[in-house]
């Protein structure tokens, strides 16, 4: 199990870019045409592969946090913390996303 923490730094795996995707009502629907698996990932972790996918270098989880407080204004901070950092954990046990640097957990 990958350890997410707000002072790590993530980026997108190659599995990633190989993936078949599709928008869904509830998330996003990925296929990875390799192993015949389908999935559908929730709107949060959509949002952190594309924002993910739209940068050159690796993004920190503050930087993450902050982006989704940026969209979901109602939403406080613990809240966003708490939302990225166990969307991070299940996008790296997946193998979608990787932490970028030494690991301190």
């Amino acid at each position: 199990m990958t350890c997410a923490t707000e002072s790590g730094l993530w980026i997108k795996t190659a599995t990633t870019a190989r993936l078949l995707r599709k928008e869904a009502e509830d998330g996003l629907l990925i296929y990875e045409p390799w192993t015949g698996q389908t999935q559908l990932l929730s709107h949060l972790a959509f949002f952190i592969l594309d924002t993910l996918e739209r940068q050159t270098a690796p993004i920190s989880t503050v930087a993450l946090i902050c982006s989704l407080q940026a969209e979901e204004a109602d939403a406080s901070p613990e809240q966003c913390a708490e939302a990225v950092l166990g969307t991070l954990t299940e996008l790296a046990d997946a193998g979608l996303i990787d932490r970028y640097g030494p690991q301190s957990c």
